[in-house]
């Protein structure tokens, strides 16, 4: 059972969809603090993974 989608449907859907997000903008502050979150989270998972000392990079420095 396959249904299809007409391009003017699609566009109407990603219209409503578009104001939507715009709305969930937020102030300079609060993405500042979303992203320092994210950046301690990030850091908190790396921090948890050892890696060998022997372990090569995944890309060689070419001058």
């Amino acid at each position: 059972m396959s249904r299809t989608i007409s391009r003017r449907q699609l566009a109407t859907a990603f219209a409503a969809a578009v104001p939507a997000a715009a709305q969930q903008a937020s102030t300079p502050a609060t993405e500042l603090e979303k992203a320092m979150e994210t950046m301690r989270a990030n850091s908190q998972k790396l921090a948890a993974i050892t890696v060998p000392i022997d372990t090569e990079p995944a890309f060689v420095f070419k001058p």
